[in-house]
Order: structure tokens, then C-alpha cells, then sequence
């Protein structure tokens, strides 16, 4: 069977978008707030962990210890868990396999 020249350019195009667009809308973050009073923009966290999953992270749980890191548990403001668009394009590239995420812990 003969392939149309024609239609590969077209395919390449149609395959860079997709990765594009998955790699753009797998970006994540979610935010913890343990106070009413919102965190000041642009703080810096009080630790920060690199949390490596693998397999898309399907069954994987991180811990960290936000009071051990803020002194006590009345101390913490808010954790945050984020997947980068870095983050993103590794897993992306790694088909899922290596999926990193970043946790930070910020206190009061």
C-alpha cells in the first residue's frame, strides 16, 4: 500500500498539536489553605519537595510533614502541590512513566 506525500506534512501537524496541547493542559495545582487570611503574593515557600511518580503516580502517595516543617500545626499557612510545565513536558515526553511534582509548605 502507497501512502499520499501529500497527507504527511498534514500528520506531522496534526501530532506536534496534539502534544502541544496535552503537554499545555496537563499542567496542575492545587492549594491547601489551613488560615482565612491569604498568602501574600509572590511568597517564598518554607520547604519545597520534589516528588517523583512514576506510572502517572497511580497508587504512589507523598508525605510531608507541614507542622514538623512550620513548628507546629497552628503555624501553617497553606501547602501547595504543583505539576510545571516542565514538569508537564517530562512527563509528556516519558509517556506518563516519570511524572515529577513539587510540594511546598508555607507558614505564617
Amino acid at each position: 500500500m502507497k501512502t499520499n506525500p501529500q497527507l504527511l506534512p498534514l500528520f506531522k501537524r496534526c501530532v506536534a498539536s496534539l502534544v502541544i496541547v496535552f503537554t499545555v493542559a496537563s499542567c496542575a495545582n492545587a492549594t491547601f489553605n489551613f488560615t482565612d487570611v491569604a498568602r501574600p503574593e509572590g511568597a517564598q515557600p518554607n520547604a519545597e519537595q520534589r516528588q517523583a511518580n512514576f506510572a502517572s503516580g497511580f497508587g504512589e502517595r507523598h508525605t510531608i510533614d507541614a507542622a514538623k516543617v512550620c513548628g507546629g500545626a497552628d503555624k501553617v499557612a497553606s501547602v501547595d502541590v504543583n505539576q510545571s510545565f516542565m514538569d508537564a513536558v517530562i512527563a509528556t515526553v516519558t509517556l506518563g512513566i516519570y511524572t515529577p511534582l513539587s510540594a511546598r509548605v508555607f507558614c505564617k
